[in-house]
């Protein structure tokens, strides 16, 4: 995911050894749309948390995109060699998502719409790049 120039940097989170997966550390792969205000105030209750829901905004400053279900997503790696390698590179991996636009939202302030709209795309497919530009893994959801 990017614009012209700026891509955004995904990071692949730890190898979880119990789930043999891979998941993506970023606040766009996450479902949780507010923090209750018990998580709010009470500052330990955050270590581990989901964190809420942010968006990637485009050069169109009306559009705002972020992803539905993005908190399942995981990178299912069976194989103990190439997690591995796929650790051992965790840093100067790419991730590619493809995917298709789930909905489209607009809020409504006074009882009109605002101009902001909010995309959300259910993701189908990743790829995990080395530096290389070599595709060393694909899941698909």
């Amino acid at each position: 995911m990017s614009v012209p120039t700026n891509p955004v940097s995904l990071e692949l989170g730890k190898y979880n050894f119990d789930e043999k997966s891979f998941k993506i550390d970023h606040c766009l792969f996450s479902d949780k749309l507010k923090y209750t205000k018990e998580e709010a105030r009470l500052a330990q209750s955050m270590k581990g948390a989901d964190q809420e829901r942010c968006y990637f905004r485009t050069t169109n400053t009306e559009l705002r995109v972020g992803f539905v279900g993005g908190s399942d997503v995981r990178f299912k790696v069976e194989d103990s060699d190439l997690a591995r390698k796929i650790e051992g590179e965790r840093g100067n991996l790419k991730i590619e998502v493809f995917g298709y636009v789930d909905s489209v939202e607009r809020e409504r302030v006074g009882g009109n719409l605002v101009k902001e709209r909010t995309v959300l795309i259910a993701p189908q497919k990743l790829l995990l790049i080395d530096s290389g530009d070599k595709v060393i893994f694909e899941t698909k959801i």
